[in-house]
């Protein structure tokens, strides 16, 4: 059980933020399940999610989330903005 921790940890398919609450003899949360799923199926390049940020437990996930929050374009579709900013306008 400790090699296959110690490999899930050295290449990086468990969060840090998961190595001090993992216990060894209990099965694993529904939770980690689903991180570790994303984090195999994304080694094998098969899940490439577009708007991944990272994980709710990643240490700097608010700055990544505040980030792309104030530099997303929300309305992509031009004459929609203009719509848009007009009705802002008239607020």
């Amino acid at each position: 059980m400790l090699n296959a921790l110690a490999v899930v940890i050295d290449s990086e398919l468990l969060p840090q933020s998961y190595c001090k609450i993992i216990q060894l003899n209990e099965a694993v949360t529904p939770e980690l399940a689903a991180v570790l799923l994303t984090k195999v199926l994304a080694f094998h390049g098969e899940y490439l999610p577009a708007n991944y940020l990272g994980y709710i437990t990643d240490e700097d996930i608010y700055g990544k989330v505040y980030s792309t929050w104030k530099n997303a374009k929300l309305i992509k579709d031009t004459k929609l903005l203009e719509v848009v900013d007009h009705l802002y306008c008239l607020c």
